[in-house]
């Protein structure tokens, strides 16, 4: 094959959209996943400065919105699609290394019982706060997203 012709397959791909990766605010929507810093997650807005510092890794499935930006697909609302999001934040407070982990999962039914709603359609599933003194852990259901 000759590079004229790897030169048009790599064309092609790119239009495509095989090589898409990562945007500019460090989202990847085709691996479902962000990576960048928590102000980027929110195209730099006013309200999130003090927070600019933070580092964030979001992952989350088809269900919460796919790579065309479909959310919940198949479902009238969240609740009951399966959907699931997970944000990884971590930083440095006077010094003092800090992380903070959160899984959110979509309610399987309306009247599910959940100790810590968010959203309306949602639970927090498991919290790990560590650094700044003690590790906190707190998990409602166990490990997985709780289906």
């Amino acid at each position: 094959m000759t590079r004229y012709a790897l030169f048009a397959i790599m064309v092609l791909a790119l239009a495509a959209g095989v090589f898409a990766g990562y945007d500019a605010w460090g989202y990847n929507d085709q691996a479902d996943m962000f990576n960048g810093y928590y102000c980027d997650a929110y195209q730099n807005a006013a309200w999130c400065q003090p927070y600019k510092d933070v580092r964030l890794v979001m992952k989350w499935n088809d269900a919460w919105i796919d790579e065309n930006g479909i959310r919940h697909a198949g479902h009238d609302s969240y609740i009951g699609s399966g959907a699931w999001l997970t944000n990884h934040m971590s930083g440095t407070d006077n010094g003092k290394k800090w992380a903070y982990f959160v899984k959110i999962k979509a309610m399987d039914h309306a009247n599910e019982p959940c100790s810590q709603p968010i959203w309306g359609e949602f639970c927090v599933v498991e919290e790990v706060n560590s650094g700044l003194g003690m590790t906190f852990k707190d998990m409602q259901y166990g490990p997985g997203f709780g289906n």
